[in-house]
């Protein structure tokens, strides 16, 4: 039994992206099983974290009680997984049909058919053809089948054309002034592309065995078969024949191609109805003949024999049920995943602790005299929640603009918290020359202003889908699909660098400064968490603002650090925090991220002519 990759790909690519991210796992053996785990774990029990039984791929499927709701709502999964595909619990990629080497074997041994010379009046040496292909199970790769064919116009000017053309009413009857100049079945790979090349190659043969001299005007609704042509009359700039497609094809073209002979491209299954007052006879003639092809062409693949015909049919049945058994096997198997992956995160922070267990964050110490007395991390704590020195004022005011706010890669709405928020920080009246103390001002860093921004508005910043592509889809930080994505995509640090670009980027569109500069204290290092006990370096500013909500604020940054752990970096994602919204949500209207950059690059460049 082989393997049909393609209706894989297919089945997986209906899935969205974050989706596809779960079943990549899933298919590729990423999710491992408790058994697995006890095999080079030596702590690993073995068991199912639901319902403590050995926990193996097939219990996970059929026998876990805590998933017989899931296993409920897919009966048609269960059934294929248990009768038809058993396989698929390890595996779940679909099967190829067992008649399909067959097919390929009968599809390849086809040679292209002799043609005959053309019929020429006496008195022209002009050739004119009309070619198409034809395709069965055009979306079927392994069933796809194949043919073309080549029709002469036999009229001798436009005036015998317009004339035929004037008294015809109905495409389905015979046709005179054309005829059926060659026919065949595709030989080697199906496709509607090569069938089309394969009529253009054949049109060539019937003129150069017309005659040297012969010119020749062929007609095809085939793009594809105009750039081929193109390309070998004038190649463009790095045109390598033998690494194109249909290469076969082609270097025969190649070698037929005369300047005598020109190709013109028609619109494709136009129908008389949809000829305009403007349109002459000769246009209605092109729909015929056109329509002629088109219909031979079809003719000609039924001449298949009937054996092959059964075979494609079985085929393509075979790989419809194969997609739609796999499509409802990998729902199944996601909603699983979804499941378990939202139990882990409940999980996990049910046990994440208030205060530091390792470094001794939040408890009191004991002096020599055994009095009970606040450790280093607690005097810095508490110092930072009773920050608020005077001459300390926003640093500006300015209200948002609509082209700046819906030009922000992160949307529109997260764009206008970031900046309602900004307005409520207290920065030194002169920023430039103030002189920070380092003693007693630690600074702050991005993670605790980001920290602060959720606790002030009930949001964090959204997470990217597909992080690296030009256009960026982001989803709720706290939704259904942000929970689905990789804990490296939700962590902290990367939303702290999310939240220092989007400022920087506000800058930018808006031309407007947000956070002041300090250029006299550039060099002075940023000591709020390292008094916290976290060691790692973090960016973040010199000076310390006065924040709404202090208390909420380092409660949340202390409990983010519990659960650290000592492990001296922000790979943990976010905790969700409700609370009072000092900001209130607008439901501004998102635009899609391509009209996002769009709008941001008109800005960039107004403000680049100011």
């Amino acid at each position: 039994m082989f393997y049909n990759f393609t209706t894989t790909s297919n089945v997986y690519r209906s899935f969205d992206k974050t989706e596809q991210a779960i079943l990549a796992l899933n298919m590729t053996g990423g999710y491992q099983t408790g058994s697995t785990k006890s095999y080079w774990l030596n702590d690993e029990e073995g068991l199912c974290e639901f319902c403590g039984a050995k926990d193996g791929r097939y219990h996970r499927m059929f026998e876990c009680s805590e998933t017989q709701f899931i296993r409920d709502k897919h009966p048609k999964a269960i059934e294929t997984l248990c009768s038809c595909r058993p396989g698929w619990v390890y595996l779940p990629i679909a099967h190829e049909h067992e008649d399909v080497p067959l097919l390929r074997l009968i599809q390849n041994t086809r040679t292209f058919p002799q043609v005959s010379e053309a019929v020429v009046s006496d008195n022209s040496s002009h050739l004119t053809f009309w070619t198409d292909g034809a395709c069965k199970y055009p979306t079927d790769k392994q069933a796809r089948m194949s043919a073309w064919a080549v029709i002469q116009d036999t009229c001798d000017n436009d005036d015998t054309r317009e004339s035929f053309a004037e008294n015809i009413q109905n495409l389905e009857v015979s046709q005179v002034g054309l005829r059926c100049a060659a026919t065949g079945l595709t030989a080697g790979k199906q496709s509607a592309g090569r069938s089309e090349l394969s009529a253009i190659v054949a049109a060539c043969k019937i003129s150069k065995q017309t005659g040297e001299h012969v010119t020749m005007d062929v007609h095809t609704d085939a793009q594809y078969a105009c750039n081929v042509v193109a390309n070998i009359v004038q190649p463009s700039y790095g045109y390598k024949p033998h690494k194109c497609a249909n290469f076969d094809l082609v270097s025969m073209l190649q070698q037929l191609w005369s300047p005598n002979f020109r190709i013109l491209k028609v619109k494709a299954h136009r129908k008389l109805e949809e000829l305009g007052p403007i349109d002459s006879l000769l246009d209605k003639w092109g729909i015929i003949a056109n329509h002629v092809a088109d219909q031979t062409a079809g003719l000609a693949l039924q001449r298949d024999t009937d054996d092959v015909h059964q075979i494609t049919h079985a085929i393509c049945e075979f790989n419809q049920k194969e997609h739609v058994a796999l499509k409802e096997v990998l729902s199944y198997y996601l909603e699983l995943n979804k499941y378990r992956i939202k139990y882990n995160q409940q999980k996990k922070s049910v046990t994440i602790q208030h205060s530091h267990t390792e470094n001794g964050g939040g408890h009191e110490i004991q002096n020599d005299d055994g009095e009970n007395t606040l450790s280093p991390y607690q005097i810095a704590f508490q110092a930072m929640v009773e920050w608020n020195p005077p001459n300390f004022r926003p640093f500006f005011l300015d209200a948002l603009c609509d082209k700046v706010r819906d030009a922000c890669s992160l949307g529109s709405n997260i764009t206008f918290l970031v900046w309602e928020w900004l307005k409520l920080l207290q920065w030194p009246d002169d920023s430039e020359n103030y002189v920070v103390d380092a003693t007693v001002n630690l600074g702050i860093s991005y993670f605790e202003l980001l920290i602060n921004f959720q606790v002030c508005t009930n949001y964090v910043l959204p997470v990217p889908v597909n992080p690296g592509d030009r256009y960026t889809t982001y989803v709720h930080y706290f939704s259904d699909e942000g929970y689905l994505l990789p804990k490296s995509t939700r962590s902290v640090n990367n939303q702290v660098c999310a939240f220092e670009k989007l400022i920087r980027q506000i800058e930018n569109l808006s031309k407007t400064s947000v956070l002041p500069k300090f250029t006299n204290n550039r060099k002075k290092p940023c000591l709020s968490l390292s008094r916290l006990g976290f060691d790692a370096k973090v960016a973040g500013l010199p000076c310390r603002p006065i924040l709404r909500r202090t208390n909420e604020t380092m409660t949340q940054v202390e409990k983010y650090l519990a659960c650290l752990k000592g492990v001296p970096k922000l790979d943990e994602p976010f905790t969700e925090y409700v609370g009072e919204p000092l900001i209130p949500f607008l439901d501004f209207e998102e635009f899609e991220p391509k009209q996002r950059a769009n709008k941001a690059e008109v800005l960039r460049r107004f403000n680049k002519r100011q």
